[in-house]
């Protein structure tokens, strides 16, 4: 990393603690916005499509009702490990998978 900004001038340690504190509180308010808040901030197409897309996804997920969760399963013993099968279902199941 570079000491100097883009400007050429030494960027000081000062200057790197307010654009971090900058930031961290302008993610902070973004947040506090709702899923179609974020959408409606959004450039106008074709800009940040993967962005747009996954929000759009997670706004879906969000209106689908949660399935239910049967209470008569029984519980994995405490400290019992998963198995090499159960933990590469797992991975299967994250939303990151494509549709």
């Amino acid at each position: 990393m570079s000491h100097h900004g883009s400007h050429g001038y030494p960027l000081t340690k000062q200057m790197r603690v307010e654009r971090r504190k900058f930031a961290e509180e302008r993610q902070a308010e973004y947040d506090k916005l709702t899923l179609q808040q974020k959408i409606d901030r959004l450039p106008p197409a074709p800009g940040a499509a993967k962005q747009r897309a996954r929000l759009l996804r997670l706004l879906e997920e969000s209106k689908k009702p949660k399935p239910e969760v049967k209470k008569d399963q029984p519980k994995a013993a405490e400290g019992a490990s998963a198995t090499p099968v159960e933990v590469e279902r797992s991975f299967n199941k994250k939303s990151f998978k494509r549709k």
